[in-house]
């Protein structure tokens, strides 16, 4: 009893203290750690919300994947990766559809790989942003410049496979120049 008395005498006495406990406790303003650790809890909530999206992007569902991502950069909207990938799942909704939001989706991506620091996921989905738009020399490019800010990339590695692949059967689509005419195509000499 006399400690509860000792305490309350030190908080009153004291014009700092007072003011402090007036605040926390009359007009529920909370603590510097109470809002600490919504900050953390905001950005692990943040963290989930990307990485659900990571998975729903990986599986092909891009509107889920889109949600996610929306959710994990309103709660941060100051983290630039967050901003790109949701800037490429709007792009990838809205591009033949919307051109306005699949611009706005592009800009996202731009924006976020000038003021990231060495954003290697941003050069990645530039690249498969260009790769979707049929760009294929500017994909590779963005696609070898992520893999030198981060050579262990999955997703420049895995688009850049993918990529080539597609060079590769567009090499072998393409016409034989030089010799031959309609007869040689027709017997199938070369």
């Amino acid at each position: 009893m006399f400690a509860k008395v000792s305490e309350a005498w030190e908080i009153i006495g004291d014009e700092a203290a007072r003011a402090e406990y007036t605040d926390r406790v009359i007009h529920g303003k909370k603590t510097e750690d109470e809002l600490a650790m919504e900050k953390v809890q905001e950005i692990m909530s943040a963290e989930n919300d990307f990485k659900l999206g990571l998975g729903e992007l990986n599986n092909g569902r891009i509107l889920q994947a889109h949600e996610a991502f929306k959710a994990a950069r309103d709660r941060l909207p100051e983290e630039m990766e967050f901003a790109a990938f949701y800037g490429y799942t709007l792009f990838k909704l809205n591009y033949g559809k919307d051109d306005m939001l699949a611009n706005e989706g592009e800009q996202l991506i731009r924006v976020s790989i000038e003021n990231g620091t060495k954003l290697s996921n941003g050069w990645a989905l530039m690249g498969m942003l260009n790769h979707d738009k049929g760009e294929l020399e500017v994909a590779k490019r963005a696609l070898l410049t992520s893999l030198k800010l981060q050579p262990t990339n999955p997703i420049a590695q895995r688009e850049l496979k993918r990529l080539q692949r597609r060079l590769e059967k567009d090499k072998e689509s393409a016409p034989a120049a030089g010799i031959g005419g309609f007869f040689s195509k027709l017997f199938g000499k070369k």
